[in-house]
């Protein structure tokens, strides 16, 4: 070990010597667990009260909120609700917060549900169109990341023929995001982009 040297920056040696920034993100990042709690809460209160129906079998499980500290490099939190996943088919609303990019709520199907949920979101189209969703277009379902030009405006052509074809694809993923900003405004869209989707996935 006579030989090891570590070589920081002034920038990074000011960050090792300080635990505060630490220790505010680690508060920041309890704070988003809280929040989408508390969001959870909403969401089944809303669901409840909404009539829309969606299958037992993907409200018999219960929420799951997990916890990372590396995708792509950054922390993020995610909720799933309400979610049901066997071997082949997945289903999932999930909200995913990632650390300086992104509020996103995602409808994430595979197996037998994209054929099943695909005329409710045809019906829906003109609502998602308004929110300015995407579409995923590549061939990874576990793309979470927005920006990695796999996912497609709805509105776009390419978003267009990916819908035009997902009856036929091994699964179908819609999102709509935003930035973070004012708690009580990001919560209310939120649970607005929670409940389109989950109208979505009615089917017919």
């Amino acid at each position: 070990m006579n030989g090891a040297k570590i070589r920081l920056s002034e920038e990074e040696q000011e960050l090792i010597s300080n635990p505060g920034w630490i220790l505010t993100k680690n508060r920041i990042l309890e704070r988003i667990t809280l929040f989408l709690s508390q969001l959870q809460t909403e969401q089944e209160k809303s669901l409840l009260s909404s009539g829309i129906r969606l299958p037992e079998e993907v409200m018999a499980h219960t929420p799951k909120i997990s916890k990372g500290e590396n995708y792509l490099g950054l922390p993020y939190r995610m909720l799933d609700y309400p979610r049901s996943f066997s071997s082949r088919d997945h289903f999932a609303i999930r909200c995913f917060f990632w650390w300086g990019h992104y509020f996103s709520t995602t409808l994430h199907l595979s197996g037998k549900w994209p054929v099943i949920c695909l005329p409710g979101l045809q019906k829906t189209m003109p609502a998602l169109l308004e929110k300015g969703a995407l579409i995923a277009g590549g061939d990874d379902p576990w793309v979470h990341n927005l920006e990695d030009g796999s996912w497609f405006s709805l509105a776009s052509a390419e978003g267009q023929s990916v819908l035009g074809i997902s009856g036929k694809r091994d699964f179908l993923k819609v999102a709509i995001r935003y930035k973070p900003e004012n708690r009580d405004i990001l919560s209310s869209r939120l649970l607005d982009d929670f409940l389109l989707l989950a109208k979505a996935a009615e089917g017919d």
